[in-house]
């Protein structure tokens, strides 16, 4: 029977004058014609209308986007009087009613799909919360109410919505996936009589399963699926956080990973829900980039292939060749692999989850367009399947009727226009799926008894690799096997080593010095024996490989980064951020990204993320200054502008600590960091401590808190805490070495010193050097009236008149005693020449520090900047400098630290040494020109 004939069919039922009233009315929430198109093509929609039309006439709204009135009119508590047939039939009810609410709205608003997605969830949440609050009113009418054991708190049930429940994405037929868990065991009081909270539990998680699931002549409201529980149905059907925990860590496999990924409590009070989220978050992610699961998911994959062939699924738009399923397991892939390191690509739906993928890189925006337009209509091909009959089905019609039907939904002229959009559809799902965990070719083991006490090389296997420095590769894989102790390795990790061996091999085989680039690769292999899935991440990337052997290749000191931080080999997946320095601005929005997920009470947390973000950062600079996309100041910029982040947020988080102990400090007392030397200078270098004062202002005052404590003790308190968290050891070091000399009377000095103590020491007592020093000074952390008050007071002492006879004894004599400190620099290190020769950048420090000193009396705003390279410009601009003797020092002064940072990093060149040479050269004629005797 066509759908034209169904349709009079209703009408006769209904009767021709209410038949047309319902149309008139329908169509007045959409386009004319939209109510007869849905009364053809769904038949669910058809019978819904029948079962209740007096509602439709009376109450129904189909102009709001979401069912949130329908639902707020049926009230929880009402129900909790009323007899279990009653509950049931008001559940089904309510569905009946939101269901003729969402299928409306999903075939005929612009905004369908998402708002059929947020209905459902919307109406399978709230009964739940109904059913739940219901089998609790009636199982405590005996039992009471459980108790926890450890903490004598009311203990609630919580139900954990999974998959699509858990996803805020339920179809419009779409069963329910959930599990039913509590916190604490004990036992219930208050009742007729008390049992566990286990038995408590399971009989209000019957009653909760009956209320939704059962059906009657009204129907059902959802499938009820419970099989994702722990043991499956054989398993206890409610589990308590222990046996939950205890689970997890024994029998948890990738598959429960990958179920829990789109997990969510839905009823249950926050606190005893809160650690059901943070234990599925730990065992879902790991810490770091899981490359480890990849042969997991590559069985899942497997899996999928097989029963798709096995059952013949070639029409099921969900589980067939490019359904949605195959566009979730991608999505859900990448999150499983990669969450653990990022968590922003944490998110339980897919429109979340592949965007927040491709903001993080994670996966190609092309590739992540591609799979978001193409899941979003195979959903809406999937919504108008079902709203068909109501059928749990995803199989795209064969009888012609039904076909009809559906591009009757979906409005679709034909059949032929709407099956070549869905393979349209499904094809660029499928490239994208057999794409996805594709594994490299297959290798021979290199390495014959890895498990054995004495393992070997094997020769043939490396001779059949083919390459073209055979003999010294032997060598070093010989020494390797020789100095490695694989028994710490597990079964899993040999596998890996096994299978990354040879590609790292003959990627080190294409470069110039393979013996020196295999060498420091297997330096690092070894020191991720036990972190395996770094092994994992070499194997399945090659790109993130190659980029792997050609930066050890070529720098000694990006492979000792990486061997002390291997976690950094995470950054070889993200080339476009690899090879891009951040602003300051970028760092400060990432290192919030990061401190999000962390709990802020949680010092070393925070100091963690702080030690990941500044190795993370600092290696990106390292391999873009090598790469030679960005020029010398640009390094040092970043790493001064990382620095400064990092000391505010420190200041922020021992600031915040304090208070919540000792309360505000009153009358606006406020505290800043003053930075000296390089960090100072905006010239900070790889390895560079910080030179450090603290500032503090209102020192009189006491804090507000109840526990208060004096200003003084306060601040000190403060700088004591920031020195802490800047420069503890940690795994993995510490974030920077402080040194806190140059405050006023240097190591014997008071921590903090006072705003009106600073001004006298720096006025009155102070010696040359120290003003020398207040040229490379600037604030870069606190409040903003003392940071312009601290500012005001360096430029006043910079801008003393001076006796220029005196000036010009002080600074050079401390120029001396630094020599006859040094002893004869020809003996030193390349890099330390460069530094304290005749012409070096010392000597031009000095310099720039003398003319700044000399002539801020007159001309103050040469005080301005803090970095050498700006101060010349603005001596120039005042004419103090000539322009020879300013591009002889600017020129010289670029061209050693350019030089000493790529000695520093270890791959200068004798170019390099000879063009500073060449520089010091003209630097000390105009050193020599502008401070004789220097």
């Amino acid at each position: 029977m066509s759908g034209q004939d169904q349709l009079e069919l209703f009408a006769n039922r209904l009767g021709n004058e209410r038949y047309q009233r319902l149309v008139l009315s329908l169509d007045g929430c959409a386009a004319e014609g939209a109510t007869n198109r849905l009364l053809r093509g769904s038949e669910f929609f058809r019978t819904l209308a029948e079962r209740q039309i007096d509602w439709l006439e009376h109450e129904a709204d189909f102009s709001q986007p979401s069912i949130d009135t329908l639902l707020a009119a049926t009230l929880a508590d009402n129900l909790k009087s009323q007899d279990e047939a009653s509950v049931i039939k008001a559940l089904r009810v309510l569905r009946q009613r939101a269901m003729l609410h969402t299928v409306w709205r999903s075939f005929t608003s612009p905004n369908g799909l998402d708002e059929t997605l947020d209905s459902m969830t919307k109406l399978a949440d709230f009964v739940i919360r109904c059913a739940v609050d219901y089998a609790e009113h009636a199982v405590s009418k005996r039992y009471g109410h459980a108790v926890g054991d450890d903490t004598g708190a009311p203990q609630k049930l919580i139900v954990v919505g999974m998959g699509k429940l858990g996803g805020r994405e339920l179809n419009l037929s779409s069963d329910i996936d959930i599990m039913f868990i509590y916190d604490e065991t004990g036992s219930t009081q208050g009742g007729r009589t008390s049992t566990s909270n286990q038995e408590y539990f399971t009989r209000i998680a019957q009653l909760v399963i009956r209320l939704i699931d059962a059906v009657t002549v009204d129907g059902r409201v959802f499938r009820v699926d419970t099989r994702l529980r722990p043991f499956g149905d054989s398993g206890a059907l409610v589990a308590s956080y222990g046996s939950l925990e205890n689970y997890y860590q024994q029998h948890g496999r990738d598959w429960e990973r990958y179920a829990l990924l789109k997990s969510r409590c839905i009823t249950g009070p926050s606190e005893q829900a809160a650690p059901f989220q943070r234990l599925a978050s730990q065992f879902v992610y790991r810490r770091y980039t899981d490359f480890g699961v990849i042969d997991g998911l590559r069985t899942m994959k497997a899996l999928i292939d097989a029963e798709r062939i096995t059952k013949g699924l070639v029409n099921d738009v969900k589980r067939g060749p490019g359904g949605i399923r195959e566009a979730e397991f991608i999505v859900q892939s990448h999150q499983l692999v990669r969450g653990g390191r990022i968590p922003s690509v944490q998110k339980v739906s897919f429109k979340e989850s592949v965007a927040a993928l491709s903001s993080e890189e994670c996966i190609p925006s092309d590739v992540a367009e591609c799979l978001r337009v193409n899941y979003r209509y195979l959903r809406q091909l999937e919504h108008g399947i079902q709203a068909l009959r109501d059928e749990q089905t995803h199989t795209l019609p064969s009888r012609p009727q039904d076909q009809g039907a559906l591009c009757e939904l979906l409005d679709y002229e034909d059949w032929q226009t709407l099956a070549t959009a869905t393979e349209a559809s499904r094809r660029a799902i499928a490239v994208e799926f057999e794409a996805l965990l594709r594994d490299s070719s297959e290798q021979a083991d290199l390495i014959l008894g890895l498990d054995s006490e004495t393992p070997t090389l094997d020769t043939t296997a490396v001779r059949a690799l083919s390459l073209r420095s055979e003999g010294v590769v032997l060598d070093v894989l010989e020494t390797f096997i020789a100095e490695s102790r694989f028994r710490i390795m597990d079964t899993e990790a040999t596998h890996r080593l096994q299978k990354v061996l040879p590609l790292l091999v003959k990627e080190a085989d294409q470069h110039a010095q393979p013996a020196d680039a295999l060498t420091r690769i297997l330096s690092i292999v070894t020191v991720i024996f036990k972190r395996s899935a770094y092994l994992s991440l070499l194997a399945e990337n090659p790109q993130a490989r190659e980029r792997f052997v050609g930066l050890v290749a070529r720098s000694p000191s990006i492979a000792a980064k990486l061997r002390e931080a291997p976690e950094l080999l995470d950054e070889l997946l993200f080339p476009k951020r690899l090879f891009t320095v951040p602003s300051k601005e970028d760092i400060r929005e990432q290192l919030d990204a990061l401190t999000t997920y962390v709990d802020p009470d949680d010092l070393e947390a925070v100091m963690q993320h702080l030690r990941r973000l500044k190795d993370a950062i600092t290696f990106r600079v390292a391999v873009s200054e090598l790469e030679g996309s960005i020029p010398l100041m640009k390094v040092s910029d970043n790493l001064s502008f990382l620095a400064e982040v990092i000391v505010e947020r420190a200041v922020a988080v021992a600031y915040r600590d304090l208070v919540k102990k000792y309360g505000e400090p009153a009358n606006g007392a406020a505290f800043c960091v003053l930075a000296y030397g390089k960090l100072g200078g905006i010239e900070l270098s790889y390895e560079s401590d910080l030179d450090l004062v603290f500032i503090a202002s209102g020192e009189e005052g006491v804090t507000t808190g109840a526990k208060a404590v004096d200003h003084q003790r306060f601040f000190t308190r403060l700088a004591q805490r920031v020195i802490h968290i800047l420069s503890t050891n940690m795994m993995g070091g510490r974030l920077y070495e402080v040194d806190l000399r140059l405050r006023p009377n240097g190591d014997s000095g008071l921590l903090v010193t006072s705003l009106p103590a600073l001004k006298k020491y720096l006025e009155t007592d102070a010696w040359t050097w120290e003003h020398q020093a207040l040229v490379r000074a600037r604030v870069i952390a606190g409040g903003p009236t003392l940071v312009d008050a601290v500012e005001a007071l360096r430029v006043t002492v910079l801008s003393q008149r001076r006796d220029n006879s005196s000036l010009v004894h002080d600074v050079t004599s401390m120029r001396q005693k630094m020599r006859d400190h040094q002893g004869d620099v020809g003996s030193k290190s390349k890099r330390t020449d460069l530094k304290y020769a005749r012409g070096g950048i010392v000597d031009i420090e000095f310099v720039v520090q003398y003319l700044v000193l000399n002539h801020a009396a007159t001309r103050p705003e040469i005080c301005r900047w803090s970095d050498v390279i700006r101060i010349v410009d603005e001596l120039e601009v005042a004419g103090i400098l000539s322009e020879d003797n300013a591009n002889s020092l600017r020129d010289a002064y670029l061209q050693l630290r350019a030089a000493t940072h790529r000695i520093a990093m270890s791959y200068d060149t004798q170019d390099d040494l000879a063009q500073a040479v060449e520089s010091m050269a003209r630097a000390k004629a105009a050193c020599a020109d502008l401070l004789p005797n220097l």
